[in-house]
């Protein structure tokens, strides 16, 4: 499972997604059905093996997704 790590931030530029992290660097991908920075979702998920699409991969190389294996859990 790939999800948003901390602090990203999104803004879409017609058919591209500009997404950046605490707003000192940003990317550029063909993507715009992301969902909100804000929210938990799982951006990507799929079996040992497989790779995710080009945008979402190019996010995770450059540490702006979370790799985890379970939903996070609450702390108490």
């Amino acid at each position: 499972m790939l999800r948003w790590a901390k602090g990203i931030g999104t803004a879409r530029l017609e058919d591209r997604t500009i997404v950046d992290r605490w707003q000192l660097r940003a990317l550029e991908i063909p993507r715009t059905d992301l969902p909100p920075p804000e929210s938990d979702e799982v951006l990507w998920s799929g079996p040992p093996g497989t790779d995710p699409p080009p945008g979402i991969a190019l996010l995770f190389v450059h540490d702006m997704l979370w790799l985890g294996v379970a939903p996070p859990q609450e702390v108490s």
